[in-house]
């Protein structure tokens, strides 16, 4: 047999067989047997070796498949064990409550797979070993089409979550290596996307003002008040259970908002906190409806409002037309006056409050004391790792003096402010009277079912009109009686309750968090001086006792002692509502007979007049209000609870929804000028009077939503939770209309007869005012072509700003830069460091050591200064240089200073050059610490001057009257037209005063009394004035002290110049290094005093030297006064000022005349001192000006206003007038007066020529530049390139050179810097305005 070749597996030859050679034959033919035996052995021999080969080989192909296949079977198992991983992750972060969106979710998951991938790996399967080299896995969403949903618009919704990626993953066998790509996907069966998507739909829809929830919302309050409205509500009284304060209540908005959340729930989740509002409804029905599903009609308070429209189209429109409810507010008010008046005088002759409301309580409800101990105790758990027992804390309990409350003691005053005695008797006799005439004709009510086929509106107009035609018939139910409409409490003592209820939480301090502020200080020092006897240190104490201020009152057991006493709190409102319940008095004689008069005229009119057609027009206006809402009528709903999804096949999913929500309600008492009575004469007589109701509603939304298929719905998990929170906020104005005037309620007629008159003096104008029409348009069309001009002259002025401000900026920016780089490189630290070294060894006499020396004309100086080196400021090396070049004489220096605060190391430097009729000058300071400029320069040459700063700062506060100011004008001004599009243009003109009086304007902290004469307690005060022009509300403002105090102000209004003295309880206010802050509702911090002491047990208070002042000093306590202190008290500012002048001018004349020996010489002496002191005076006065301008400016703005380009020109005049102008004054009083030559010599004319300016500002917006602070948070300022000149340069120009000094001045400047992009150097007030020049220059004669 023959065999040839290989049998192989990888890296190894299994074996080769070759053929065996002939055999030669013997001469003679035969063959010996030794010779056929050995032939014979050699071929079994090769046989067996052939068979053995063959049988080997077979053995090793067996093996080698068999490995294969253990291969095979470790990639599929590998990669199985990979996808079961992945879902699990996969189910893992789509039910983790504690993670977010979806973008949060995949980098949760993605580091969750990592995570599992090392520790999985290396691993085995069926003996192969598998390491993973890499991999990428990620998740994807998958979008599925959905039949029908609220958010589905294209169809196409997100649906599932998958994870997919690829593995690069090694396998290793006995028989060698295989490198594999592990293609890897998870099953797509969370349904995150879609609980997110959802999730995400309900918080847009809760938090959109507008919204969906808002409209339904108000669909339902408006059909409720509508209805109630309908059925007499209001009829007749303000309070109670048929009042108009209950035509909306605060449940009744809760209960709506309830109703409309679980409505979006069903849209967006089709489940609604486990149930489902299916099909189509209209919500309107639910809130109206009672369990059965039917509504009430009073037939006869329907009908009383048809007659009282006829009424009203008889007397009551013209008696509005007239201004009869403006006489009657003017009766009121002159009723209430002198009722106060009386009261007052009353309270003083007997000594008795007559305006408090306490006896009405006491008569009602009796004790008021709400039985709550002095103190709420707190516990405060042991600090960790000492063995500290627990701390009991005693906290007075809130304030809560109900009769003492200005509620109750000042009830009667605003009872009447808040109502109108005269109109409310007037309209409740006319409303009787109606009522009782419609009762003669229909009495009861008719029960209605709500047929849901019909919308709400159709069913209510259907059902009045059909009662009123007596086709009772039509209804479920028969005529009923009618209960309570006419019966209602006692307003006044229903007042009282109403005013104790709205500002309970003011007189009993039932917020928590006030609870908290005003408590925090004492929790804090009982939880200290507990720990400072256990703690190793007092550091520990401090910081534990810091951490207890705030989380003692959060646990839970604290929270519940402060529930305890609102608890009682509650309880005694409850018990107050008995004041709700006091029946009105039964109507006087006069009353009954005004009535009855009043009825037999209805009854009259009712045969007289077309009553159904009025009744029908009410009808009509009822149904046509409710369905003005843009929710009006059914609301199409989901019609199964599960979402149906298509893709590869068809999938169901659920999600279920649970929400938190606990909505805090309010209504208010309708507004005067939101109520109206539609009394014109062309208006149809039907339901007139339009109230409306305002609503707020706040609330924060928790929900949770959990998504399931079939099967996982079958094994009671879900594949994906979602959570999140959303705050809702909502402000309602429910309108409804009516046949009669609401009782309490104040309306403003539509019409009167001034009005009208107004309108007719108009329209017999208005051939007058055609010719001055006329001749505004051709004004227009002149002033249309000068815009076109301007446009052109703005764009240019715009560039050109921009390219000179780029051409500036550039420059100094990369100057900023370089000098800073090299300070930080050559001098830095180290340089601090050996000046610190050398401190220690520095004792030295003289103040400075200078070395040097002297080469071809050149001096070299080094001056340092080694006592400075143990100061805070060191002046570590000052290099000088001095020497002619060229003929003209240099000198230059550089300055070299550290110190303990940043920067630390400050570099100055200057050059002075000086030739044949001409010098130049110049300082560098990069860090603007010493001369307040970046860079200065100043020369002369021929006669001519020029200096130079980068930047300037220059800071005042400001009063400026626009023509843009006046209402109706200014909007006019800056609205118009221009020819460029997108761009408008706007106009203005005014006077700009600029001054830096040592006042400052706002609400401030204008007086302190921390250490009273006597005892502190209860004693210590802080005064607060109104320095601005308009009344400050200070109600929720807190006064809190260095040490975290608060003093809360509950109510208080300040009108200009207007007082307000806090009187602290306790001790409140430390007497030493004290601070104090006034803040505002915000928590804004609006004015603050700096740390200050009061150590003498006196009269004296901490206060400013005058009311508004900038200095504060210590004066007589001038408490809820005016500091005249600091006017023409001797310690005030003036006065304090008049005495530092007179010092320095008694101190300068001494020192110039030596020694007085003669009547000369004092009356020469005193001549000095009254010349430097007036001196001096001028000086400080004219300083507080900064400028004064008028101006005209036009600006070409984008449509939205934010952007502007334009120009301003201006006559303007500084302080160098007022100097002048003062000077020139004093100067003819010292002539006159003092018999002496006019020291000054001003000519006013000359002065005015000179120190009057004449410029022009363009200006643009652009970035601020990079080397000031904050130039990447500032984004956008108002850069402008000024040209100004004096009247004396104008004169020269025209060839008058009259006496006057020419002058011209130039400069880019950022007007109104904001703060943030002032350097820290230049020292800015913050209270003041500022503008920052970031180049100025200015020419005039040498």
């Amino acid at each position: 047999m023959q065999y040839l070749g290989f049998l192989s597996v990888p890296g190894e030859t299994v074996g080769m067989v070759q053929r065996p050679g002939k055999i030669r034959s013997g001469r003679g033919g035969s063959l010996p047997f030794a010779l056929i035996a050995v032939a014979i052995l050699i071929g079994a021999s090769a046989y067996c070796a052939v068979a053995a080969g063959v049988d080997d080989a077979g053995r090793r192909t067996d093996n080698a498949e068999s490995e294969m296949d253990r291969v095979s079977e470790a990639i599929s198992g590998i990669t199985g064990f990979i996808e079961r991983g992945m879902g699990e992750n996969v189910f893992c972060v789509s039910t983790d409550v504690s993670l977010g969106d979806m973008t949060q979710r995949s980098e949760v998951f993605e580091k969750r797979m990592s995570s599992w991938m090392d520790t999985m790996f290396p691993a085995e399967d069926s003996g192969v070993r598998v390491t993973v080299q890499s991999y990428e896995i990620g998740l994807e969403v998958q979008d599925l089409r959905m039949s029908s949903g609220y958010y589905a618009a294209d169809g196409y919704v997100p649906a599932f979550i998958k994870a997919q990626g690829t593995v690069e993953a090694v396998f290793e066998s006995e028989s060698g290596t295989s490198h594999r790509t592990l293609y890897v996907v998870s099953d797509g069966s969370g349904a995150l996307p879609l609980s997110s998507e959802a999730g995400t739909m309900f918080e847009n829809i809760l938090e959109d003002g507008g919204s969906v929830l808002s409209q339904m919302v108000s669909y339902q309050l408006t059909a409720l008040a509508q209805y109630r409205i309908m059925n007499g509500y209001g009829a007749f009284a303000y309070y109670g259970d048929y009042g108009t304060d209950s035509v909306i209540t605060e449940d009744d908005v809760r209960d709506a908002y309830s109703r409309a959340l679980r409505a979006v729930e069903s849209i967006v989740f089709r489940d609604a906190d486990g149930g489902l509002m299916t099909g189509r409804a209209d919500l309107a029905k639910a809130i109206v409806g009672d369990a059965e599903g039917r509504m009430q009609v009073n037939v006869s308070a329907v009908y009383a409002q048809a007659l009282a429209a006829v009424a009203d189209g008889i007397v009551g429109k013209w008696f509005d037309y007239f201004l009869g409810n403006k006489v009657l507010r003017l009766c009121d008010y002159v009723d209430d006056t002198l009722r106060n008046a009386w009261d007052s005088f009353t309270s003083f002759i007997t000594g008795r409050n007559s305006f408090s409301a306490e006896p009405y309580i006491e008569e009602i409800v009796g004790d008021t004391d709400l039985g709550v101990g002095r103190y709420i105790s707190m516990t405060i758990p042991p600090m960790d790792g000492t063995d500290a027992p627990p701390l009991t804390v005693y906290l007075d309990c809130p304030e809560h003096d109900l009769m003492g409350s200005d509620t109750v003691q000042n009830f009667k005053s605003y009872y009447r402010d808040d109502s109108n005695a005269i109109r409310e008797w007037l309209y409740s006799v006319v409303n009787e009277s109606i009522a009782q005439a419609a009762e003669r004709k229909f009495t009861g009510t008719v029960v209605v079912d709500l047929d849901d086929s019909r919308r709400f509106s159709e069913v209510l107009y259907d059902a009045v009109t059909q009662a009123m035609d007596g086709a009772s018939d039509a209804f479920a139910s028969s005529m009923a009686d009618t209960v309570g409409w006419h019966s209602y409490p006692d307003q006044f003592y229903a007042a009282i309750y109403d005013a104790v209820y709205r500002d309970r939480e003011t007189i009993f301090h039932t917020d928590y968090g006030e609870f908290r502020e005003k408590n925090r200080d004492t929790v804090f020092q009982a939880v200290l001086g507990h720990c400072e006897n256990y703690a190793e240190n007092r550091d520990d104490a401090l910081d534990y006792a810091e951490r207890m201020c705030e989380e003692a009152f959060d646990i839970q057991w604290n929270k519940d002692r402060f529930d305890e006493y609102i608890a009682a709190v509650d309880a005694l409102m409850d018990r107050m509502e008995a004041l709700k319940s006091v029946q009105s008095k039964k109507s006087s004689i006069i009353e009954k007979g005004c009535i009855g008069i009043l009825r037999g005229g209805m009854l009259k009119a009712d045969g007289a007049f077309d009553v159904s057609g009025h009744l029908a027009q009410i009808c009509s206006m009822f149904s046509e209000n409710i369905g003005i809402n843009a929710a009006e009528g059914f609301t199409d709903l989901p019609d199964r609870s599960d979402f149906v999804l298509t893709g590869d096949g068809v999938s169901t999913e659920r999600l279920k929804i649970s929400v938190v929500s606990d909505p805090d309600a309010s209504v208010g008492r309708p507004k005067t000028a939101d109520c109206t009575h539609q009394n014109g004469l062309e208006d149809a007589s039907g339901a007139n009077y339009c109230t409306v109701f305002p609503v707020h509603l706040d609330d924060r939304v928790e929900y949770t939503v959990t998504s399931c298929g079939a099967l996982s719905e079958l094994l009671g998990i879900s594949d994906s939770v979602v959570t999140g929170t959303s705050y809702v906020s909502m402000d309602l104005d429910i309108a409804a209309v009516s046949g009669w005037g609401l009782a309490g309620v104040d309306y403003e007629a539509s019409a009167d007869i001034l009005h009208d008159l107004w309108r007719q003096l108009l329209k017999a104008a208005e051939p007058l005012l055609e010719p001055l029409r006329k001749a505004l348009c051709l004004a227009g069309k002149t002033a249309e072509a000068l815009w076109n001009v301007m446009t052109e002259i703005s764009r240019y002025t715009a560039s050109y700003v921009e390219e000179l401000y780029e051409k500036i900026i550039a420059p100094l920016e990369t100057l900023v830069s370089c000098i800073k780089e090299r300070v930080n490189e050559v001098l830095g630290e180290k340089l601090y460091e050996v000046a610190d070294g050398l401190s220690a060894i520095v004792d030295m006499t003289l103040k400075t050591q200078t070395i040097g020396f002297s080469y071809m004309g050149f001096v070299l100086k080094f001056t340092t200064d080694c006592a400075s080196l143990s100061k805070s400021t060191k002046n570590l090396l000052k290099v000088e240089m001095s020497g002619n070049v060229g003929g003209d004489d240099v000198y230059a220096y550089l300055d070299i200073k550290l110190r303990e605060k940043t920067p630390k190391t400050v570099v100055t430097g200057g050059i002075a050059v000086e030739g044949d009729g001409w010098k130049v000058s110049g300082t560098v300071d990069p860090t603007m610490t010493q001369t307040k400029h970046l860079f200065t320069l100043s020369g002369t040459f021929r006669g001519t001057a020029v200096d130079l700063v980068m930047p300037e700062l220059v800071q005042y506060r400001e009063i400026d009257i626009r023509l843009s100011d006046i209402p109706g004008i200014g909007t006019v001004l800056s609205n118009i037209p221009s020819p460029i599009a997108g761009t408008k243009i706007a106009l203005d003109v005014g006077l700009d005063i600029k001054y830096s009086a040592p006042f400052e304007t706002g609400v401030l902290i204008n007086e302190v009394e921390s250490n009273p004469e006597g005892d502190d307690v209860d004693n210590e005060w802080a005064e607060i004035i109104n320095n601005t022009a308009a009344t400050v509300d200070l109600s929720g403002w807190m006064l809190t002290t260095g040490r975290g105090r608060a003093y809360l102000i509950e109510s208080a209004e300040l009108p200009p110049g207007g007082r307000y003295v806090a009187e602290f309880e306790g001790i409140f206010l430390n007497n030493s290094n004290e601070r104090l802050i006034l803040m505002d509702r915000d928590k804004k911090i609006v004015d603050e005093i700096s740390r200050f002491s009061d150590r003498d047990n006196d009269s004296k208070t901490y206060q400013r030297a005058a009311d508004c002042s900038t200095e504060w000093g210590m004066y007589e306590g001038s408490k809820g006064t005016g500091n005249t202190s600091g006017t023409f008290g001797k310690d005030g500012i003036f006065m304090k000022d008049v005495a530092d002048i007179m010092k320095n001018a008694a101190k300068r004349a001494m020192g110039e005349l030596k020694h007085v020996t003669d009547v000369g010489g004092l009356s020469d002496l005193f001549t000095r001192i009254m010349q430097y002191a007036l001196d001096d005076g001028i000086d400080r006065l004219s300083s507080c000006l900064v400028e004064a301008s008028v101006f005209v400016s036009v600006e070409i703005q984008d449509i939205t206003g934010t952007g502007c380009t334009g120009f301003e020109v201006y006559v303007k005049a500084g302080k160098e007038m007022a100097e002048d102008a003062l000077k020139y004054l004093v100067g003819r009083a010292e002539s006159m007066l003092l018999d002496i030559e006019d020291p000054y010599g001003v000519d006013l004319g000359t002065a005015a020529c000179d120190d009057i300016y004449l410029g022009v500002t363009a200006y643009t917006g652009t970035a601020p530049p990079k080397f000031l602070p904050s130039s990447t948070i500032v984004r956008d300022v108002t850069v402008g390139l000024d040209v100004a000149c004096n009247v004396s340069a104008v004169r020269s120009v025209l060839g008058d050179e009259g006496d006057g000094t020419w002058n011209m001045r130039a400069g880019v400047v950022i007007r109104g810097c904001p703060n943030g992009l002032i350097p820290s150097g230049l020292g800015a007030d913050e209270t003041m305005d500022s503008d920052l020049w970031l180049m100025r220059v200015s020419v005039g004669p040498s």
